[in-house]
């Protein structure tokens, strides 16, 4: 098969290190009070009570689903970054580049400079490339897995993909949710936020994407801080068809409410639920 010069997978550390700092910057931005809730305590009666809740608060929310690539692209480019700058980053890079594929062989200065709007461009730039790269080597192998299956139905030959194949991430819908975050997790640059976002957004998985806002609200309410811990006791207890809007709820909350500074402990509807607000 003949492929561009210049596309593959490339190894790169920085995104290790980034999510090492971001990791211990959050875990000391905020010291934690000491309460008696334990993870055995946040029952699914509880967390069904904080989902209902919140939709009285903010309204029952539904997701219509994105286009894979572009949830994915947008995600790392909302990291670290407000909604303002990641959209004006987006923009720049759709207008400078017509298909996601034209980003495997440009230069990662090139896609910096696209970007520079969402911040950390450089890093941003080496995390799309690494992920885009990965998913187009899937992306071929899937079409061809579905090519031999149709060429075993129908006995004929078909055009083999080649270099100007597109990437096609439906390959995710056959699989479970564990087995599709593993797969996308294992992509440098893709952390449990961006695979979640994917699923949860693009294929109606019950994914649950965990933001800083999330986790702050988890952190405050449970004293928990793990993401995937909280990722695990919510894809446990809330119907994976809710997952969407309860993440999309719990961010309302946490920019309106539960906010870094200056929480609004004596408006919040979630007071009665949280260890935070009895303490503070």
């Amino acid at each position: 098969m003949s492929v561009k010069r210049g596309i593959g997978p490339p190894a790169d550390s920085v995104w290790l290190n980034m999510r090492y700092i971001q990791a211990l910057y959050l875990c000391q931005a905020e010291e934690v009070k000491e309460t008696k809730i334990t993870e055995e305590q946040i029952t699914e009666e509880r967390l069904r009570r904080i989902w209902r809740i919140l939709e009285s608060a903010y309204g029952h929310k539904t997701c219509h689903r994105k286009d894979p690539v572009e949830t994915l692209v947008r995600t790392i480019l909302s990291h670290n970054t407000n909604d303002r700058n990641c959209d004006a980053a987006f923009k720049d890079l759709v207008k400078k580049f017509r298909r996601y594929e034209e980003l495997l062989t440009a230069s990662d200065d090139e896609i910096a400079h696209a970007i520079r709007k969402a911040g950390l461009s450089r890093v941003k730039a080496k995390r799309l490339k690494n992920a885009l790269s990965a998913l187009y080597y899937a992306s071929i192998c899937y079409q061809k897995h579905q090519q031999h299956k149709r060429h075993k139905q129908h006995k004929h030959s078909e055009k083999q993909p080649g270099r100007n194949t597109a990437i096609d991430m439906r390959f995710l819908d056959e699989m479970s949710v564990e087995e599709a975050r593993e797969f996308l997790m294992s992509i440098p640059g893709i952390g449990q936020k961006t695979a979640s976002c994917i699923l949860c957004f693009s294929f109606g998985k019950g994914a649950f994407p965990v933001d800083t806002h999330i986790q702050r609200i988890f952190r405050r309410m449970f004293s928990i801080n793990e993401v995937n811990r909280i990722a695990h006791i919510v894809e446990m207890s809330i119907p994976p068809e809710e997952i969407c809007g309860f993440h999309l709820n719990l961010i309302e909350h946490g920019r309106k409410i539960c906010r870094a500074r200056n929480p609004l402990c004596d408006k919040c509807a979630l007071r009665g639920e949280c260890a935070f607000a009895h303490t503070s």
